[in-house]
């Protein structure tokens, strides 16, 4: 990673829309032990190269940023990933709380995917808890984004199956999340 890091800051760092995002979706991993020191050795690497957004990965797929609210990674410009599904009860008011703890504690976030469906990508997809979810980003300036862009067949893709790869796409190209997004 250090290696991957380094390269990737020399070469892109400069660059002010560039985002680094150092461990997408930490699972079972503890905090204390292995996802903050590794985040704390890849953190002075990007900052050789680059002051831009480190955003840092928590444990249960990017859900735990009340943990790292109360224990953050020492640096400047960092800011902690949540990941909701919309659709699933887990990642509904319960996740919002785990999000409310991480911003009394002063850590900034960025919800760097979500989506309308379940955490599964697929499922039943949930316009008026995705509707929450965005009003709830918005009151607490908490940029994001959505999951995801492709067609594959499944709830969460904004395009159905086979739709134009040119962009510009009719609504009869657009899944229920993807007319919604749009």
């Amino acid at each position: 990673s250090k290696t991957f890091f380094n390269e990737m800051a020399k070469k892109y760092g400069q660059y002010p829309n560039v985002l680094f995002e150092t461990y997408n979706e930490p699972t079972k991993q503890s905090w204390d032990d292995v996802i903050k020191p590794y985040h704390e050795e890849l953190v002075p690497v990007i900052r050789h190269h680059s002051t831009n957004l480190i955003i840092c990965g928590t444990r249960t797929w990017s859900q735990e940023v009340n943990v790292a609210g109360l224990r953050p990674v020492k640096g400047d410009n960092l800011a902690y990933t949540l990941h909701f599904y919309a659709s699933s009860a887990d990642h509904q008011s319960p996740l919002r709380q785990k999000a409310n703890v991480g911003l009394q504690c002063g850590v900034p976030l960025f919800v760097t995917e979500w989506g309308t469906c379940e955490y599964t990508g697929d499922g039943n997809v949930n316009l008026d808890q995705t509707q929450t979810w965005l009003d709830y980003l918005d009151e607490n300036f908490i940029s994001d984004a959505n999951w995801a862009i492709g067609d594959k067949d499944e709830s969460c893709a904004a395009l159905k199956p086979g739709a134009s790869g040119d962009g510009g796409w009719a609504d009869s190209e657009l899944t229920k999340s993807g007319k919604f997004m749009r």
